[in-house]
């Protein structure tokens, strides 16, 4: 059960009247998902209207809320490239995909979880991602070599999201790594608010709280957690690798190092990005210039009237194409 704190040093839990077994464990949260479970063995004592006796709550291991929602099945890493679409642009490099992946006929698993992180507010949200694993890993007949906390590239509608559509970079997996790939706010579980497109802030915040929530999903799954922590991702995700990295340097108190950080393809200056966008150098990328504006006035509510930013088409349909999460951004474009 959840039990978020309605205020300082206080707690809240639903159980049935009547004498609890000794030493009932509770797991006490505060509203982003970092608590503890009770160890000791006093025992719950409840009675109608209340509790009676709780004990001490955090005298358990810290513990990060995380809920399961889906687990996907791949046969091999063949059945992950089928999904995606790109076998097509792969075929007839099958020998040097088994030389570079030599388990990639071996099984895995996509796990999709919720967990609770922080909005562009600081208030509490539910957020998604999916995990990616061998099976190997999961059994434990084979120790990972490394978690990467994967970020995936900038998109426009809601269905390509992780836990949505099936992610190329899952396809490393078979090199024996545990690949985190959050959703990212605004996607996912929280697709019915505005993506954080290029905020820092909020997208590294909750990369990191899906890393946090997955570490905890594999200790309760008796999984060795590996030393070896990675970083990567391209365009926006390259922007967000760089973010996740900036995060844990500011929050020593975490006590997370990155082995690598590796990015590219991403609009690191602010200024130069944008004039690039609207000089025309990136015929390709004509949806980030209402996106980034979009997404920046509304995820932080800066309350900025639309008729000061755009005009004619745009104008007229900027909620529909940008907020619905409905359109590629080619269908953007």
């Amino acid at each position: 059960p959840r039990h978020a704190p309605t205020a300082p040093r206080a707690y809240v839990r639903a159980v049935v009247p009547g004498p609890p077994p000794a030493g009932a464990p509770p797991t006490c949260l505060d509203p982003f998902g970092q608590g503890y479970r009770k160890s000791s063995s006093t025992p719950l004592e409840a009675g109608v209207g209340g509790i009676l006796n709780l004990g001490t709550v955090s005298d358990g291991k810290p513990w990060r809320y995380y809920d399961v929602t889906g687990v996907k099945s791949y046969g091999s890493q063949q059945d992950l490239l089928d999904e995606t679409g790109l076998s097509s642009l792969l075929s007839g490099y099958e020998l040097m995909l088994a030389i570079i992946f030599p388990d990639r006929y071996k099984t895995a698993s996509a796990i999709s979880y919720t967990y609770l992180s922080a909005d562009p507010q600081g208030e509490p949200v539910e957020l998604s991602a999916l995990l990616y694993i061998p099976d190997a890993a999961l059994d434990g007949t084979k120790a990972l070599t490394g978690i990467s906390l994967t970020n995936h590239g900038t998109i426009g509608s809601n269905a390509e999201c992780p836990t949505m559509k099936a992610q190329f970079e899952g396809a490393l997996a078979w090199k024996n790594y545990a690949m985190v790939m959050p959703d990212y706010y605004g996607f996912g579980a929280s697709a019915d608010r505005p993506q954080a497109f290029l905020d820092p802030e909020t997208t590294a915040r909750g990369n990191i709280d899906a890393y946090l929530a997955a570490r905890q999903l594999l200790e309760d799954r008796k999984v060795t957690l590996p030393s070896r922590l990675y970083s990567f991702g391209y365009s926006q995700g390259g922007f967000n690798s760089m973010a996740n990295l900036k995060y844990v340097s500011e929050h020593p108190e975490l006590s997370i190092r990155f082995e690598k950080v590796m990015c590219g393809g991403s609009p690191f200056d602010v200024e130069l990005t944008w004039n690039a966008y609207t000089g025309g150098t990136f015929r390709n990328a004509i949806a980030f210039v209402p996106l980034s504006v979009v997404s920046v006035n509304e995820a932080h509510q800066l309350g900025i009237p639309y008729g000061n930013l755009f005009k004619g088409a745009l104008l007229d349909n900027w909620k529909n194409w940008i907020l619905s999460k409905e359109f590629t951004l080619a269908e953007i474009n």
